[in-house]
């Protein structure tokens, strides 16, 4: 039953509702089934802004208790505002990206002089022997192959706007860990990398030897850029030295774990077809079908497989046109309407919350990102955040005993351990944590959207905190923002993995964790 105070509208064959005095999609319903049936209900948030991600803020930062020590920092990032991956037949984009590119160059190139002490620094030295180049995009007008996509920008690309997005969440968090905190330095001197210790196999946590921050992003340019500008906003220019060269790690595609491994992973593929396979998502396919048919004939997409199941690449097309105030598409006096869009956004954003975080999605999970949360873990190992407990029993003048069990103190096992993490990656990462955690608020992530771990310690008690876009998450399995350690790790032990052997089984097994 809908509430009393809403009226029921009819859209695109879909049953909605809106209270009234709003517009339609106000009323929220964060409910996606409904005794185990699809929730037509299911509502954004009237606030929600795919467009820009709320950013946490100095002035609404608070510690989570008063007399506690903040040990590590993981910040999970998306990136910023960028141009659409999937391009529509027939429909020539123009994206301009002529604002400054990167420019790149060889640092001890085969016949430069440069020593390994150079290393990490723009010096003429590494210079006057490597031209710089800068990439220039171009689409030639009079082409003769099929051209969706025109411009000077590559699909996916970070554009201006999200430059500005991850420059203005670097100066926020430097503004809360930085100048308010102080847990991290006020400058960032430069370390120096031999490249004897990478040829060791040194941890790629210790290629910035010295420095309290460490940067992995996705092997993308997107990201990277992202991760760039984040940084350079962490810290400006006149906070580091000119000369200094960060190394960003990343991996390469084979051994990537912070993306979902859906190519080499033969469970993954039917672990997902077994979470379609009930009676919400079918229901949900049958009520959105008049929407999902109108839109593909709309967008000249009916033949193409990618769009029949669900709305997540309609959201990347329509999302980033809407973000840039480009018009929507049309087929004659057909046109996509804000309306339709709102309800893609809606559908797509039921879809990835089903899978990720109200369906049995452990197993789907832990084989999309169980080794990156593996590897999140072992860095609270070698800070000593451990499941090590020290156990208490107390016994009373009756005989009855109280045990009390607490986490052995914090205490890094390596002093030169970076403590502030970055990891620049997708919203579909963000997703995984996010629906794990259980998080109840939970939408689709905006561009520039974070998951910020906080690690603190209190008489030696270790607490985690864990922000979402600023605010701790919302959930009923922890108080995120003072949850003990142990029950935080507990949260998290079911995800974690450390090999590729469950992955490699190419049978679901029924229970469908």
């Amino acid at each position: 039953m809908a509430p009393s105070n809403v009226r029921r509208v009819a859209t695109l064959g879909l049953i909605s509702y809106a209270l009234s005095g709003f517009a339609l999609g106000d009323y929220v319903s964060e409910t996606l089934t409904q005794s185990g049936n699809y929730n037509p209900e299911f509502r954004l948030s009237p606030d929600y802004d795919y467009c820009n991600a709320r950013t946490p803020t100095v002035e609404e930062y608070d510690k989570p208790m008063v007399d506690a020590t903040l040990k590590l920092v993981q910040v999970v990032t998306r990136h910023g505002d960028r141009v659409p991956k999937n391009f529509l037949p027939g429909h020539r984009e123009h994206w301009d990206c002529k604002f400054p590119q990167k420019v790149t160059y060889m640092e001890n190139h085969p016949r430069s002089n440069s020593g390994a002490e150079e290393q990490g620094r723009l010096t003429s030295t590494n210079l006057e022997k490597s031209i710089a180049l800068q990439e220039v995009m171009y689409t030639p007008k009079d082409s003769p192959y099929p051209v969706n996509f025109w411009g000077s920008c590559k699909p996916g690309q970070l554009t201006k706007k999200g430059m500005e997005q991850m420059l203005s969440l670097g100066e926020n968090l430097r503004q809360i860990y930085v100048d308010k905190l102080g847990f991290l330095p006020q400058e960032l001197k430069p370390g120096v990398t031999s490249a004897a210790s990478i040829a060791d196999n040194t941890s790629p946590y210790h290629y910035n030897p010295g420095l309290p921050i460490f940067i992995r992003s996705l092997n993308g340019e997107r990201v990277q850029s992202s991760s760039q500008f984040l940084l350079t906003g962490l810290y400006p220019s006149n906070t580091r030295d000119p000369d200094m060269v960060v190394k960003e790690v990343v991996y390469t595609e084979e051994v990537e774990s912070m993306d979902s491994h859906n190519i080499d992973c033969p469970k993954f593929k039917p672990t997902l077809q077994k979470l379609k396979d009930n009676t919400a998502w079918k229901t949900k396919n049958a009520q959105t079908k008049p929407l999902r048919e109108r839109v593909n004939r709309v967008l000249k997409l009916t033949d193409d497989p990618r769009f029949q199941d669900m709305f997540t690449k309609h959201r990347d097309i329509l999302m980033t046109q809407k973000c840039h105030g480009i018009p929507f598409p049309c087929d004659g006096e057909d046109c996509i309407t804000e309306e339709d869009v709102r309800q893609i956004m809606t559908q797509a954003t039921w879809e990835i919350l089903y899978l990720r975080r109200d369906s049995n999605h452990t197993l789907y999970t832990r084989l999309a990102v169980g080794i990156f949360l593996g590897e999140l873990a072992q860095r609270w190992d070698i800070h000593g955040f451990t499941q090590e407990n020290t156990v208490k029993d107390t016994f009373n003048i009756d005989g009855d005993s109280e045990r009390e069990t607490k986490p052995n103190p914090s205490s890094p096992s390596v002093s030169s351990e970076p403590i502030f993490e970055i990891y620049s990656t997708r919203g579909s990462t963000m997703l995984f944590i996010a629906g794990l955690l259980k998080q109840k608020d939970v939408q689709w992530p905006s561009y520039a959207s974070q998951l910020i771990f906080e690690f603190w310690d209190r008489n030696g008690e270790t607490f985690v905190r864990v922000l979402h876009d600023g605010k701790p998450v919302q959930s009923d399995l922890c108080d995120f923002n003072v949850c003990p350690l142990e029950k935080f790790r507990n949260i998290m032990a079911d995800y974690i993995t450390y090999d590729r052997s469950e992955c490699l089984e190419d049978t679901v097994a029924t229970s469908n964790e």
